[in-house]
């Protein structure tokens, strides 16, 4: 295989994306912060691509958070309990009107750096609201909940 390539032939395509993936596993692991800003300004490119392409999709609910957390991870398990509350209720939301998608917009600080996205949700996809969101209120035992996001999900698969 590196014959080839020494020899100027052209290696085939799964060299490079292994290569590939060495050295992104290599930069993360000796660069991690360098990493994250590099992929955090592309989630931002491609977010702005995404505004454009959806902006006719009305907001929910905007959650604005002021605090700084370390990392994502940090910002998730402090507000785990809330971003699961939004989302139960914006597909309440989506049980009640004529739109197939709305949309979740979430703004906080993450190292210092403004984090922002937008979470679009639609009728026919579940797979968050019955895979993380339920079973997060069955392990708090909220049953009150979990009941309404059962109707809801009823509710959705039937429309």
């Amino acid at each position: 295989m590196w014959e080839n390539h020494i020899k100027g032939q052209k290696n085939p395509a799964y060299v490079g994306f292994f290569y590939a993936i060495w050295l992104l596993s290599f930069f993360s692991v000796y660069f991690p912060y360098r990493i994250q800003l590099y992929i955090y300004k592309n989630k931002h490119t491609n977010k702005m691509k995404k505004e454009t392409i959806d902006s006719n999709l009305r907001e929910f609910a905007k959650i604005e958070l002021s605090a700084d957390y370390q990392d994502f991870q940090d910002f998730y398990q402090n507000n785990k309990s809330l971003l699961f509350n939004n989302i139960v209720q914006l597909y309440k939301e989506l049980t009640k009107t004529n739109e197939s998608k709305l949309k979740l917009v979430v703004e906080s600080k993450l190292d210092g750096d403004v984090w922002s996205t937008d979470f679009v949700y639609s009728k026919d996809d579940l797979e968050m609201l019955m895979n993380d969101v339920l079973p997060f209120y069955e392990e708090n035992e909220e049953y009150e909940i979990c009941a309404e996001i059962m109707k809801i999900n009823k509710k959705l698969k039937k429309l």
